[in-house]
C-alpha cells in the first residue's frame, strides 16, 4: 500500500508535509509527496489543473494508493478522482470550506464528493479558519456520501494539523482493513 501526500497551498506547508510523511511512512510500503510548482515560481496559488495532471502522472492507473491531503490538496485530490484516480482510501485534513462560498462551486464540490467511491476520513479542527468541524458536518450532510468519518480536533482555531502522534493513530486505525 502506498500513500501520496498533497499539502496545503502555502510554502510553509512544505515543512509540515515532510514532517507528516516522516511520521506516517512506517504505515506504508511507499510514500510520495507532491511539491507544488508555484512554490518554485513564486505564484500565490497552486494551479489546480496543473497539479492534478502531475498527481495523475504520479499514481498512474494503480489503485493501491491512500491519498492524504490538506486544504488545497483536497481540491487537487477531488479533481484527480473526477478524472479517474481510484484511491483505496482518502484522508482530508483541514477541508477548506471557505473556498466554496460561491454557490456554483459549492454544488460542483458536492457533486465531486458524491462521485467518490473510496471511504474518506475528514480531520477538522473545531474552529478551523477555513471551516469549522460543525460547518463541515453540515456541508457533508448536504452530500449523499455515507461512507465517511469526521473527526474533530477540539479547541483548535487554526488551519494547522501538527498533532502527528494523534494523526498517526487515526490513520493507522482507518487503513487497518486494507490488505
Amino acid at each position: 500500500m502506498k500513500a501520496i501526500f498533497l499539502p496545503g497551498n502555502s510554502l510553509r506547508n512544505k515543512e509540515w508535509v515532510e514532517e507528516l510523511e516522516k511520521n506516517l511512512r512506517i504505515l506504508f510500503d511507499e510514500t510520495k509527496i507532491q511539491y507544488y510548482s508555484h512554490w518554485e515560481t513564486g505564484e500565490k496559488h497552486a494551479n489546480i489543473e496543473h497539479e492534478t495532471s502531475i498527481l495523475l502522472d504520479k499514481v498512474g492507473d494503480e489503485d493501491d494508493w491512500v491519498v492524504i491531503a490538506k486544504s488545497i490538496g483536497t481540491n487537487i485530490a477531488l479533481e484527480a478522482i473526477k478524472k479517474g484516480m481510484k484511491p483505496q482510501k482518502i484522508i482530508f485534513l483541514g477541508f477548506p470550506l471557505k473556498f466554496f462560498d460561491d454557490n456554483d462551486l459549492r454544488k460542483e464540490v458536492i457533486s465531486m464528493i458524491n462521485s467518490v467511491k473510496s471511504q474518506i476520513m475528514f480531520l477538522q479542527n473545531s474552529n478551523d479558519s477555513f471551516g469549522s468541524s460543525d460547518e463541515l458536518e453540515k456541508f457533508l450532510n448536504e452530500t449523499k456520501m455515507k461512507d465517511y468519518q469526521l473527526i474533530e480536533f477540539a479547541n483548535n482555531e487554526t488551519h494547522d494539523y501538527q498533532n502527528y502522534k494523534k494523526i498517526k493513530e487515526l490513520v493507522l486505525d482507518f487503513i487497518r482493513d486494507i490488505k
